[in-house]
């Protein structure tokens, strides 16, 4: 495979009723000069074989040693370091995208010079069905918002199911996590602009159907209640810890912001029902980070 373009996802079991919609989606790509990198935790190998073959993809099955989700995505990142790849566009195995995702995320990082585009939600429930489109762009001015290192540790609106870069920005770079964090994706990003703080974000108007269903491990609640409440918090809380811990001085401030959160809100049954009420009000209008936001 000799494309510079690479559309890199991870497949697991838990994803495979959704695998033939997410193929089909990269199937109908306007942009065709792109190979497909499956990294697969747990499937059979003859079995993904057998959906792909159904399509007009380039691809190649990747089988990773770990089988933790953290530590499978930190060696997705190693193989990108060294592979001849130019651009890297991810996704999930459970969504699907507009037809112009990939061609957008390519014109504006090879023609517009950013290195990171990310692209806008639209919410969609198990069986596909659009909930709330146009997410980001609706929160963010039509999508005329500025993404530097201080918006990003507010906001974790760069995921690995709706996000392209260079490859050469992770040149160098070496990552640090924390297997018990979920939040790979803002751990990653937070670490890229601490280094690089003058990275170069772009957003994209095409579409990630952003699928909502109950395996979901961070993402939009249709009702939330104190102990789920209390898990996002701590969560959120080991993020800004780790990231404090490896000198993102950013995170400092951060810390003690999400700490302000805990002694108001966690520390006093009134306040925590009011503030439970006011998200539940706005159920499919916020992510799991803005739940636990003054």
């Amino acid at each position: 495979m000799n494309n510079i373009v690479a559309f890199v996802s991870v497949i697991f079991p838990n994803n495979l009723k959704y695998f033939d919609s997410f193929l089909e989606s990269l199937d109908k790509q306007t942009f065709k000069k792109f190979d497909l990198l499956l990294f697969n935790d747990g499937c059979a190998n003859d079995d993904l074989l057998k959906r792909l073959q159904k399509y007009n993809l380039r691809f190649e099955i990747k089988n990773p040693k770990s089988k933790i989700p953290v530590l499978i995505r930190s060696e997705i990142l190693n193989y990108i370091k060294e592979a001849k790849y130019e651009l890297i566009v991810f996704g999930d195995t459970d969504d699907m995208f507009s037809k112009n995702r990939i061609f957008e995320s390519y014109k504006m990082i090879k023609e517009k010079s950013y290195d990171i585009v990310f692209n806008d939600l639209s919410i969609i429930n198990d069986a596909g069905n659009i909930k709330h489109r146009n997410f980001w762009n609706e929160r963010f001015v039509n999508g005329k918002l500025k993404v530097d290192f201080d918006f990003l540790s507010n906001y974790n609106v760069l995921g690995l199911g709706n996000s392209a870069m260079r490859t050469h920005i992770l040149k160098g770079f070496v990552l640090k996590i924390d297997i018990s964090i979920p939040a790979f994706d803002w751990i990653l990003f937070l670490q890229l602009f601490n280094i690089t703080p003058k990275l170069l974000v772009g957003f994209s108007n095409e579409e990630t159907f952003y699928r909502q269903h109950d395996q979901n491990t961070l993402g939009l609640s249709n009702k939330i209640g104190r102990e789920s409440l209390k898990k996002l918090y701590n969560i959120k809380s080991k993020v800004y810890d780790f990231c404090k811990l490896h000198g993102i001085r950013i995170c400092e401030k951060k810390v003690v912001e999400h700490e302000r959160f805990g002694e108001l809100i966690l520390n006093d049954n009134n306040h925590l029902d009011n503030h439970l009420d006011k998200i539940n009000t706005n159920k499919n209008k916020l992510f799991w980070f803005e739940e636990v936001t003054l």
